[in-house]
């Protein structure tokens, strides 16, 4: 039988469509997303990883914004967005937060591969149970408990007590009065290079050593514990002898234990500690520093909230309050550093009893004076701000607390250079706010996608792409939170 021969432009003509790839599909998905909003209900912490606000980071500080999308991703696929809307949200988010990772390639087949690894990984999760432990056991064991029976964990049996039936605790102690609960987490985080450690021994030393206050707070003494998971003994010992002989000792007291856990699992450290404090009495322990204890990622709250459960929580049992020492997540230009919080989860802080911010002052080269600002109290009213001065010699470290806070002027808000750029030019386009405030792209979208919300600010109905130009809701709006307008900013 001869074979037929057509024109290829006859064939084109009666011949149906070839199917729609995946970068079609995409197409469809993507016109049922608005700009800057989910495609699924996000609330709290997965909301602001959708605005860009807990950005996966490098060791340098700077976005990893690969990690970045894929952790975007993951928020989605748990919410139950499938595989072509994660894609195309994923390629949203990299134009709409500033990354442009992947933007300029002629195809969004990176955004699908993304979006395939992040459901691939789920659904391993879910198959494999890769759940936490239940409510009824931990992973470590408190000494003076049943805890093991014949070489097997036994389960911790849950109880329940009638209010009406049982007698009336004592009056809640304090470890520092008003500011550190006993057999409670608490934390104390801030920017680096604040001497928050230095703080952090200054304090476990005047407890230790049975001193009247520390910075003007009553203290309780009880024995104390360093639990180092950054430096080694030789650097904190330096640095303790250096505090005592600044508090007029000639060497720490004998009751400042310590522990190094370099090289060593959280678990078997946190086990030695919990061991140290049941056996020693510690009434205070100093975790140094909480991320790289936690050997998870910090910003999940299922991580952070095992760690608390099952590394923190069994220090109360035995009495023992933990300080944990805490990274503040990056500032940005336009951000003030009193609304900072810990690097990670809200978890963090939300698990935590009582949270101390660290806030640079001022500072030269042989003292710094820095704000501690009591910001979370769960039994009680937050303290008013101090200011605190540490003056370093080579011989002692001396830390004093000044008798009036100083107050430092920080710089205005996003919020407030981006209605005043709107105000001053008319409507623009995000890149050319950034332009003018000198804020960074994504910094912009996030703040006006805030003031979407709050009806500060419109789209135009004018795009570049898919980039809307907005403008004022109205002309008085930048008066609302104007600096000049004696309105809070």
């Amino acid at each position: 039988m001869l074979a037929e021969c057509y024109d290829p432009t006859y064939l084109d003509k009666v011949l149906p469509p070839l199917p729609r790839g995946k970068e079609a599909c995409l197409e469809d998905v993507r016109l049922q997303i608005d700009e800057g909003e989910p495609p699924v209900r996000l609330e709290d912490d997965d909301l602001e990883v959708w605005e860009g606000r807990w950005p996966a980071l490098k060791e340098d500080g700077s976005v990893d914004t690969s990690a970045t999308l894929y952790k975007i991703g993951c928020v989605l696929a748990t919410k139950g967005a499938s595989k072509s809307t994660i894609a195309s949200a994923l390629e949203e988010r990299d134009e709409a937060l500033g990354y442009f990772k992947y933007a300029d390639r002629r195809d969004q087949r990176e955004y699908v591969r993304i979006a395939a690894k992040v459901v691939a990984n789920i659904e391993e999760e879910s198959s494999n149970g890769h759940m936490r432990n239940s409510l009824s056991s931990r992973s470590l064991i408190v000494p003076g408990t049943e805890g093991m029976k014949d070489g097997v964990e036994v389960k911790r049996e849950i109880k329940v007590v009638s209010f009406g039936e049982i007698s009336e605790p004592a009056p809640r102690r304090w470890l520092v009065e008003d500011l550190l609960p006993q057999a409670a987490p608490c934390k104390l985080y801030g920017d680096g290079g604040l001497a928050k450690s230095y703080l952090a021994l200054h304090l476990a030393t005047v407890v230790a050593a049975g001193f009247e206050e520390w910075l003007g707070y009553a203290v309780s003494k009880v024995p104390t514990l360093y639990l180092d998971f950054e430096l080694d003994v030789d650097e904190q010992a330096r640095r303790a002898f250096r505090i005592a002989r600044g508090l007029g000792m000639e060497r720490p007291p004998s009751d400042l234990f310590y522990i190094c856990a370099l090289g060593h699992k959280s678990k078997n450290a946190f086990q030695a500690a919990l061991n140290i404090c049941f056996e020693r009495g510690v009434g205070l322990m100093i975790l140094d520093s909480e991320n790289p204890a936690l050997q998870g990622d910090a910003e999940t709250a299922k991580d952070v909230i095992g760690f608390y459960r099952e590394y923190v929580d069994p220090f109360r049992e035995v009495g023992t309050s933990v300080l944990t020492i805490d990274h503040q997540a990056k500032l940005t230009r336009g951000e003030r550093s009193e609304h900072k919080r810990a690097f990670g989860s809200v978890f963090k802080e939300n698990l935590s009893r009582s949270v101390v911010q660290v806030v640079k002052s001022i500072g030269g080269d042989d003292n710094l004076t820095v704000n501690l600002r009591h910001t979370k109290s769960n039994f009680g009213p937050c303290q008013d701000e101090a200011s605190v001065r540490l003056s370093f010699s080579e011989s002692a470290v001396r830390v004093e607390r000044l008798d009036e806070a100083i107050c430092v002027p920080e710089s205005t808000t996003a919020r407030v250079e981006v209605l005043k750029a709107l105000s001053e030019g008319g409507p623009m386009y995000p890149e050319e706010i950034a332009e003018i405030t000198g804020l960074e792209r994504k910094t912009v979208q996030n703040t006006l996608s805030q003031l979407r919300k709050t009806s500060l600010v419109t789209n135009t109905g004018e795009r570049r792409g898919r980039t809307h130009q907005v403008d004022l809701y109205s002309r008085d709006s930048h008066l609302i939170y104007s600096p000049y307008a004696g309105a809070r900013v």
